[in-house]
């Protein structure tokens, strides 16, 4: 009772000028939440999946349906196109499955943010510029990974693996 007449009294004070997180500080929460259990991530990894991650969110306001999403949803989104994009594929399965871990219960339904990504990832690819040093192409889902990585957001965020983070 005290805390919510506490955030009461706050909000009055405020006026309810309040904003809530965008999707880049959705992106760079989860971000902090998933890199401490990616040992093989190092800091030029994590800044390139950053950026990638503020790329795709800036072009997320383009497709009015991602304009009708959670900002935490289309973060995720943005750290998967991220992981698809700029890990190679033994850095990729690890931050995918801290992602996963993080996800559990946490966020919207897997096939809800499978839906983001996608419509995401074919926004970018329709833009067909470039983010400083990186080109983006259309994914096409023609990587090695393809089939882990559908199985993964579908089927394995659905569930906790073991009901633990990893260590």
């Amino acid at each position: 009772e005290e805390i919510e007449r506490t955030e009461r009294e706050l909000l009055i004070v405020l006026r309810w000028r309040i904003n809530p997180p965008t999707v880049l500080q959705f992106g760079c929460l989860i971000m902090s939440l998933v890199v401490p259990h990616v040992p093989n991530i190092h800091g030029d990894l994590v800044a390139k999946m950053l950026d990638e991650t503020a790329y795709q969110a800036e072009n997320s306001v383009r497709d009015y349906s991602l304009s009708q999403e959670r900002s935490s949803s289309i973060a995720v989104a943005a750290l998967f196109n991220a992981a698809d994009q700029e890990l190679n594929s033994d850095i990729r399965r690890e931050f995918l499955l801290a992602l996963s871990w993080t996800l559990v219960g946490n966020f919207a339904h897997p096939k809800e943010l499978r839906m983001a990504r996608l419509r995401l990832q074919s926004e970018v690819d329709s833009c067909g510029t470039t983010n400083g040093e990186t080109a983006h192409h259309p994914n096409g889902d023609n990587s090695d990974d393809a089939q882990f990585i559908t199985a993964f957001e579908v089927g394995a965020v659905l569930g906790p693996l073991n009901g633990c983070m990893p260590v």
